[in-house]
């Protein structure tokens, strides 16, 4: 079903992220051209229309997922949730005989379970096709035609169309069997070199330095950054792909702009170095930079972090590090001569730099002897962290 991008109606989106992410997201969809942005916890409202949602899932960094709105119900009792759910159009979004996946979060007197929430919402979508005398969809948590994710408040529920299917983090350039002990989810690394900087620095044409790269996400991110390269171009497969309402002439016409964008980006991205001194982290870290095209454009190898030499430029550039935490690399007491080491290495020769690092330590500027312009709260995983931003 192809609609006319003219009689396109204005949807309700919530585009998730993760928690300390929701200004840059914000900042990020007015650039988009979305419209009545409004920050929340973890995400953001929109209006727009599906192209709007579409831009989103493709050129989103801080974005977990993209979610547009088809209901909001009243919270009356069971009967009346069923039947209200059981009263929405499901034929315009899902075939009878397609696939449905569900998901919710909350609860409330009625609801006290997602299981719960999740065996109604289906009983009811099921039995408005067999009433309709149509073939029924099936559930399917693999690949679903239709992924909609419910959300129960005390009152009222919402109902939302899962645009991206997987969390967006997942940029398709990693390698699934063998990765790093401590990765750095990409849209938490789009993040730090953002706070950092980077995008300002990196239209200078100067420098961009990790010498404790691990999968070299940093590196990466700040490659795509610098290179107008949207981050969901690898994806292959998408939440609306199958959705009864796709336009899939307008989602065509979007990769296409973002491809030729990227093929002139290309030559916009500075002089970036990542090193390791784990040749097991330099072997992970070229296949990513292999998988998203930017063998050219990123020097990788594999050195300690004391013997990185400052890159030959006129323009003093930017370091971005997530170096361990204590956690899973390294054991706490490891950690001060660590950051001996990276105070010595930082002192004086890196002079004119921008460094931006990500840690739960909140010792680390007393440490290297440093003072942060910036600081900004985040989780990395389930830690508490900071990115602290300094001027060497």
């Amino acid at each position: 079903m192809i609609v006319s991008m003219a009689h396109y109606p204005t949807h309700n989106y919530f585009v998730s992220c993760a928690p300390g992410l929701e200004q840059l997201l914000a900042g990020e969809l007015r650039t988009l051209r979305c419209r009545s942005v409004r920050p929340q916890r973890m995400g953001v409202l929109f209006k727009g229309t599906i192209k709007d949602g579409y831009r989103v899932c493709l050129w989103s960094r801080f974005a977990s997922r993209v979610l547009l709105k088809i209901a909001q119900l009243d919270i009356v009792s069971d009967a009346r949730f069923y039947n209200e759910v059981l009263q929405l159009p499901w034929e315009t979004h899902l075939r009878p005989d397609g696939t449905l996946y569900i998901t919710s979060i909350g609860s409330n007197e009625i609801f006290r379970n997602t299981q719960f929430i999740n065996v109604r919402v289906k009983d009811a979508i099921v039995d408005r096709f067999r009433a309709l005398k149509k073939k029924r969809p099936n559930i399917t948590s693999k690949h679903p035609d239709l992924q909609l994710h419910v959300v129960m408040r005390k009152k009222y529920a919402q109902i939302f169309i899962d645009f991206a299917s997987e969390p967006l983090h997942r940029r398709h350039y990693r390698a699934k069997e063998v990765q790093v002990v401590a990765p750095m989810k990409e849209t938490l690394a789009a993040a730090v070199v953002t706070w950092g900087g980077w995008p300002r620095i990196a239209a200078t044409g100067a420098p961009f330095v990790d010498f404790m790269c691990g999968s070299a996400t940093l590196p990466i991110e700040a490659a795509m950054i610098a290179g107008d390269i949207a981050p969901g171009l690898l994806r292959k497969r998408w939440g609306f792909d199958r959705w009864v309402q796709h336009d899939k002439v307008a989602w065509e016409r979007l990769v296409d702009e973002a491809q030729n964008r990227r093929e002139r980006g290309l030559a916009s991205i500075p002089p970036i170095y990542a090193s390791d001194i784990s040749p097991a982290h330099v072997n992970i870290a070229r296949y990513g930079i292999r998988q998203v095209g930017l063998e050219d454009y990123i020097t990788l190898s594999q050195d300690d972090f004391i013997e990185v030499t400052r890159p030959e430029s006129s323009v003093p550039g930017m370091i971005a590090l997530n170096p361990p935490y204590g956690e899973r690399m390294l054991e706490k007491d490891e950690l001060p001569p660590l950051y001996e080491y990276l105070r010595e290495t930082l002192d004086g020769y890196w002079d004119g730099y921008r460094l931006a690092l990500i840690t739960p330590d909140q010792t680390i500027s007393a440490h290297l002897g440093l003072s942060p312009i910036h600081t900004h709260p985040v989780l990395n995983g389930r830690i508490e962290t900071n990115v602290y931003t300094y001027d060497l």
